[in-house]
């Protein structure tokens, strides 16, 4: 298994507070986000890589020089909004330049993690089929902006909608999952028919249709950084301790 976390984005919505810095490298105390993504990843013992744009790549080179943290950083060639890949182009980019056939935990690198993937990884071990973390989310008029997810007793995904208007269930879809090598061979039909290739929960709805998919309620807090009010909530959190 590797992981892939992806952090292309050329948001605007956090322009005010954080510059022309990436979201994954907004400081967070004494270190900066993806720092604390790699603390949480480095128990997993798996092999990282990430992929950014053309605009931070520079940046996240130079964030790897400082942290010695052991990851393999992939320019997708963007440069604008316009050319950008999307996160599930960005996806099979990384597969192909890799070379890749394994099972994948794929992650955005703009939330921080507030609790321990092993869990994650022993749910996929009993039922290794694609995997979405979910958490609750009594907010009706948020979940409009997320992906929603309705699941049955055993946990398997029965609907998966990206931002729909009328949200199904009170469960928010979280940027990370589990897709193991066999779902992958879905991802060049999936693109070819010119699906949406931007967040990974519109191909994890594509994949509900053929194959099993299960839930993984998480164990603890998720903070967005891409959202102002998060990314504020966070800081004061940090703040605190």
């Amino acid at each position: 298994m590797k992981c892939v976390v992806l952090a292309a984005g050329y948001g605007t919505r956090m322009q005010n507070l954080l510059g022309d810095v990436p979201k994954a490298l907004v400081p967070l105390g004494s270190q900066v986000l993806l720092d604390t993504l790699m603390e949480q990843l480095a128990p997993l013992d798996l092999p990282v890589c990430l992929v950014s744009n053309s605009r931070y790549h520079a940046q996240f080179l130079a964030w790897q020089v400082k942290s010695g943290w052991s990851v393999d950083i992939l320019n997708d060639g963007s440069t604008e909004p316009a050319n950008r890949l999307g996160a599930i182009g960005d996806l099979a980019f990384v597969i192909k330049q890799l070379n890749l056939n394994d099972d994948l935990l794929l992650l955005a690198a703009d939330n921080l993690i507030g609790f321990s993937l092993r869990g994650l990884l022993k749910a996929f071990r009993d039922r290794p089929w694609p995997h979405i973390a979910v958490r609750e989310n009594p907010d009706r008029e948020d979940q409009k902006r997320r992906g929603v997810v309705t699941l049955d007793e055993n946990l398997r995904v029965t609907s998966f909608v990206e931002k729909p208007a009328v949200p199904l269930s009170n469960l928010a879809a979280v940027p990370i999952y589990l897709l193991p090598a066999s779902s992958l061979a879905y991802l060049d039909e999936y693109l070819a028919s010119g699906f949406n290739n931007d967040a990974p929960g519109h191909y994890m709805s594509y994949l509900v249709n053929r194959l099993p998919v299960y839930g993984w309620p998480v164990p603890g807090d998720i903070y967005d950084v891409g959202n102002p009010v998060s990314y504020r909530r966070l800081l004061d959190s940090v703040a605190g301790h």
